[in-house]
């Protein structure tokens, strides 16, 4: 990037500061660091000079634990549970429309690494084996802003989308705000920001009580409608001490793996240039000796791994290397008790997610005319299991009666109708080869 980009960058991010709201541009700025850490554009730690080795090294351990939160919310997927099979049928369509998985991931992404997690539906926006479905849109929480009663955070009155777009070959502020207008529905104009007025150029109204927005807490919070994400002020500051340590660590070795040496008792003064597989021939009096280091750092690393596991428990996540010489001896119980406070975490989110997902299933069945209905998540056990473990679990439990066996085959993974039916047929197959034999060995053949 030459200069003349530089500095028009430059001046684009001063115009674009001018122009958004203070409120909006610092919180957008502190979730542009969020998403910085969590992609590993970290702080370098260690100052280099031009033309200077650059030791410094990103250990990114932030975006580390915000994958395995995800992966522990939604790895395993999550299904659905309706009285109603035909609204049970829309939804999974729906949902399968816009690719569920990766639809949940997204949601889980934004919200442990901005706290808030939002989706846009456009209804009719999907067409899915021939027939048309909404369309479901994870939008960025840098773009995002709330409204709401000045006295009660939980209730919504609005939502602004916010950035930059060029008009009329200037860069102007752009805003959708959806809102509960003076009428009581909600309205969505579009515009953009012009000396701190918002300029109206579009408005529909939206013709239900609900907005086409909704909006999802990633971890509780009291004093905002934004919730936490999984990587806070704090934990980044644990982050940079450990990029501080593993530089510091990896400069040591780099300048002591070519150690300075000194000779005494050599006539003159300076530096001798000694290349490597030649012997400097010396006599007595004279001696040679490199400058080595007087530890092994067994304290500067013992301190980074001090550093790695503050991280790891202060976002209440599981450092897999400090127990990786303990797997092969952990039970279930075991597992879940030093799961305990990952699980806790995860219970908690399961919580927030869920109740928005299910009001946003509730949305889309009044978008498609359909009668509204509760139902519920399923979700799967986030820890692997031992098996043996399990089948005598549930071995235990049929034979006190404790369970019906189509309980248990849902646990195991199968089909109850269907394999009950093979299990009748293969029965039915096996008594008709019992009678053929007997009807034969009657006959002596």
């Amino acid at each position: 990037m030459g200069f003349i980009d530089t500095f028009r960058n430059t001046l684009i991010d001063r115009l674009t500061d001018f122009l958004i709201p203070p409120d909006l541009l610092a919180r957008r700025r502190e979730l542009a660091g969020y998403r910085n850490y969590r992609a590993g554009k970290q702080d370098k730690q260690l100052k280099t000079k031009p033309l200077q080795i650059d030791d410094n090294i990103i250990m990114n351990f932030t975006g580390l634990v915000i994958d395995r939160s995800v992966s522990m919310l939604f790895g395993k997927g999550l299904t659905f549970d309706y009285e109603s099979d035909a609204i049970e049928e829309y939804l999974d369509n729906v949902w399968a429309a816009n690719r569920k998985e990766i639809l949940l991931h997204k949601m889980g992404l934004t919200g442990a690494e901005s706290g808030t997690w939002y989706i846009k539906i456009i209804p009719d926006g999907k067409i899915y084996h021939g027939k048309t479905y909404p369309r479901l849109i994870v939008l960025d929480p840098l773009l995002m802003s709330i409204e709401t009663m000045p006295d009660d955070m939980e209730t919504i009155t609005g939502y602004n989308i916010t950035y930059m777009i060029k008009k009329d070959g200037k860069e102007v502020v752009f805003r959708e705000r959806t809102y509960f207008n003076e009428s009581g529905a909600w309205q969505i104009d579009n515009g953009y920001m012009q000396h701190d007025r918002f300029i109206v150029e579009e408005a529909a109204i939206w013709q239900y009580d609900f907005p086409p927005i909704i909006h999802g807490k990633n971890l509780p919070t009291i004093e905002t409608p934004y919730g936490d994400p999984d990587v806070t002020a704090d934990v980044i500051e644990l982050q940079d001490r450990i990029n501080l340590t593993s530089s510091n660590i990896s400069k040591i070795l780099r300048l002591h793996a070519h150690p300075i040496l000194v000779g005494k008792g050599f006539a003159g003064q300076g530096a001798i240039d000694v290349e490597p597989g030649k012997l400097l021939n010396t006599t007595e009096t004279q001696e040679i000796y490199a400058v080595e280091m007087q530890s092994d750092l067994a304290s500067s690393q013992q301190y980074l791994m001090t550093m790695r596991q503050s991280l790891f428990d202060v976002t209440r996540t599981v450092d897999i290397s400090s127990i990786s010489d303990k797997l092969g001896a952990l039970t279930n119980f075991g597992l879940r008790v030093l799961y305990q406070d990952a699980l806790a975490k995860n219970e908690t989110k399961k919580r927030l997610y869920g109740d928005a997902i299910l009001e946003l299933n509730r949305r889309l069945l009044i978008l498609a005319g359909m009668s509204e209905d509760e139902g519920q998540i399923e979700w799967p056990d986030p820890l692997p299991i031992s098996e043996q473990e399990e089948i005598a679990g549930l071995t235990f439990d049929i034979q006190n009666e404790l369970v019906s066996k189509q309980t248990i085959s849902g646990k195991r993974g199968y089909n109850y109708e269907a394999e009950a039916e093979r299990i009748n047929a293969e029965k039915a197959q096996g008594d008709n080869i019992g009678a053929i034999l007997l009807q034969n060995f009657n006959r002596g053949t």
